[in-house]
């Protein structure tokens, strides 16, 4: 890609990049369905779902004769091996149920491979997921005790009430959130500035105020000398970070002030292409298909295996797998973490490539689809580069979760040897931050290839040149976008879920039908959450693709800017950069 084909903005004549990714990423698209169907073509979920007596009676499965006996009782409660299905669970009498070899009666008889009969009381027991009845006492008290407190089905059925009840002030909490998302948004327009460098100042006087109180606190003859020293040592500390920090803070002014302007022009992306946070919503709801499509594959594959003839069967199922079938539930397993790291890449390239071409615009107010143009590019031209940069990142995430996995598995050694477990700390910190690594640097790639149609390797490099080059700059973005991500979330969170909770604990149609607040104010968060991350995700990825934008702009036009927004314009003639028209 030569510099004059960019100078009017993204790329328009484009080709296809990384062809063989994208042929790979086909055949395991292809594979993964394939599978899916063989697991639902062979597969008995009934198998898993219904738990098992002695003789392997499948307790309440329909069209069977434990049809009306759904729930499964251990007869004696420290053991797996007698258990028989029952109408309801025993309270003192013994209740209807279905006999079977091992269980001869519906008095708790047993019969032991001798042939020796015992009777055995009913314990009294409660109903857990109303598939099995756990014993409320028993030998292992304390691990029923702890089961039975948080999952008695009595409670279940009152935060699932509670949910049912509440739904409406979950829809107002879900408006809120979307209103109070965009009002934000504005308000970055205006106000990003004065957010930030009072953020700055709050952390200067922060140091300062620590410091002072340390001083203070060294003088105090109540403590000993060397916690006088201490606290001393720790005033002085703080005043020493404070001042570099203020060093830094005036070194890095101008960047500063480049990050605020990116965010405000982001901010005014989004007020001007506000369908843009669309996408990522339909991308959710596409994600919760493929989720529900994988859970259920997976289900379906589990109980493909064989269940062998047992004299006494174990309530849960106990399949055995061939080698074809095992190797298949694990690759739709794993295959999800590149599917999902897909779903991501697009969902960037596709917010990136707008933001591209709203940057170079001639006319921002333009009613071409650049969403649409967008995900044309992304699955017709660059599928194969975004399928390479989704698998390498999905392979990062496997690995994460292996070392995870092994670091679990070796607990017990890592607590009696520091070695084994810094080793295991070393392992898991580098992985994770290689992971933040790439994620930055794939976004990089994808906002790259949005705006110079360049396989991914290229792009990553090309990408990764000008992030060192640059570096200042991205950091000032990076933290002053931190500063705006987390204020987002917590106020956007904490108002809508708050003004939820006034609702369902003011108006009398809620208090005289909720149990308790604690669950549908759970939920409150969890969608405010959801909501002020959708908003701020889209800002993020703008931020990002804007820097790179302008900095193109800059390198193609001689230090100067052409296509520059508003923002970044007050910015530039603020600080004497040139600027040159656009030309018509």
């Amino acid at each position: 890609t030569t510099n004059e084909e960019l100078r009017d903005g993204p790329l328009k004549d484009r080709r296809c990049t990384d062809v063989f990714c994208f042929l790979v990423f086909l055949v395991f698209i292809a594979a993964m369905v394939v599978v899916g169907v063989f697991g639902f073509m062979n597969g008995d979920p009934a198998l898993i779902i219904y738990p098992h007596d002695s003789s392997g009676n499948q307790c309440g499965r329909p069209g069977t004769p434990a049809e009306n006996y759904p729930l499964l009782y251990f007869v004696d409660p420290d053991s797996a091996k007698f258990t028989v299905c029952v109408k309801e669970c025993p309270h003192t009498e013994a209740p209807e149920c279905l006999p079977n070899n091992w269980v001869v009666n519906c008095k708790f008889t047993v019969k032991h491979e001798n042939n020796k009969t015992e009777h055995i009381d009913p314990v009294d027991s409660v109903s857990f997921i109303k598939k099995v009845c756990l014993p409320e006492e028993s030998k292992n008290a304390e691990a029923h005790e702890a089961v039975l407190q948080g999952f008695q089905d009595s409670k279940m059925v009152d935060y699932l009430d509670d949910l049912a009840n509440s739904w409406l002030a979950l829809v107002g909490v879900v408006v809120v959130s979307v209103v109070l998302s965009l009002v934000f948004m504005f308000l970055l327009r205006y106000l990003a500035g004065v957010v930030v460098w009072a953020s700055i100042l709050i952390i200067l006087a922060a140091f300062t105020l620590f410091g002072l109180y340390m001083y203070w606190e060294s003088s105090n003859t109540k403590y000993s000398s060397d916690n006088q020293d201490l606290f001393l040592g720790l005033g002085i500390a703080s005043w020493v970070l404070g001042f570099i920090a203020l060093v830094l803070f005036i070194f890095m002014f101008r960047k500063i002030e480049l990050a605020i302007a990116i965010v405000k022009s982001a901010a005014l992306f989004i007020s001007e292409t506000s369908h843009i946070v669309l996408f990522p919503l339909v991308m959710f709801f596409i994600s919760v298909g493929i989720y529900a499509y994988w859970v259920l594959a997976l289900l379906y594959l589990y109980s493909s295996g064989e269940m062998p003839e047992s004299d006494i069967y174990s309530p849960i199922a106990q399949l055995t797998w061939n080698e074809n079938l095992r190797n298949a539930f694990y690759f739709e397993l794993v295959g999800i973490l590149w599917i999902n790291s897909f779903k991501i890449a697009l969902t960037q390239f596709v917010v990136s490539y707008s933001v591209c071409v709203w940057y170079f615009s001639q006319n921002r107010d333009s009613e071409e689809s650049k969403v649409c143009r967008g995900l044309g590019l992304g699955l017709f031209y660059h599928i194969g580069s975004l399928a390479f940069g989704s698998f390498v990142l999905a392979v990062v995430w496997l690995v994460k979760f292996v070392v995870s996995l092994l670091a679990k598995t070796h607990r017990e050694a890592a607590e009696s040897n520091p070695l084994i477990k810094c080793i295991c700390g070393c392992m898991a910190c580098f992985v994770s931050c290689f992971e933040r690594l790439l994620k930055f640097l794939d976004h990089q790639a994808y906002i790259r290839i949005a705006l110079t149609g360049e396989p991914f390797c290229e792009a990553a490099r090309n990408a990764f040149d000008t992030i060192i080059t640059h570096a200042s700059d991205y950091i000032a973005l990076g933290g002053v976008g931190a500063i705006f991500q987390t204020l987002g979330r917590v106020l956007i969170t904490v108002v809508s879920s708050y003004l939820g909770y006034l609702a369902i604990t003011h108006y009398d149609y809620y208090t005289e039908r909720l149990d308790s607040p604690v669950m549908p104010l759970i939920v409150f968060v969890l969608f405010s959450y959801l909501v002020s991350s959708l908003f701020l995700s889209v800002y993020e990825m703008a931020s990002d693709t804007i820097i790179q934008a302008y900095l193109l702009d800059e390198s193609l036009n001689n230090g100067s800017t052409i296509f520059a927004p508003e923002p970044l314009l007050e910015f530039m003639q603020e600080h004497g950069h040139k600027i040159k028209k656009k030309s018509s």
